[in-house]
């Protein structure tokens, strides 16, 4: 069975900024863990904190309108996740994508 992949967003396939995107993570839920592909492509550090932030938030939203709870109290069971994850050993397999080179 081919793998399951989700479509481009939007603004990365036709918004006024296209050009610009770049795709920084692919990440796969493989029987009972996560593996993922990264690249690292962002200058800043910190936007890796936003983007993961603003994914739980959002997964937080798309769970809550699937009626499996409320926003908060979803939102908080990924927090929990997140909390929970820090001890169990990690057994992600994860690839790094080289940045591209300038010039």
């Amino acid at each position: 069975m081919p793998p399951r992949e989700i479509r481009m967003p939007d603004g990365a396939v036709s918004g006024p900024h296209a050009d610009s995107a770049v795709e920084l993570m692919r990440a796969w839920w493989i029987h009972d863990r996560p593996e993922y592909v990264l690249s690292p492509m962002l200058k800043d550090p910190k936007n890796v904190g936003r983007m993961l932030y603003e994914a739980a938030f959002h997964f937080s939203n798309v769970y809550s309108s699937n009626g499996l709870g409320a926003q908060e109290d979803v939102l908080n069971q990924i927090k929990e996740g997140w909390d929970g994850a820090k001890e169990i050993p990690m057994a992600t397999n994860m690839t790094t994508e080289a940045p591209a080179k300038k010039g």
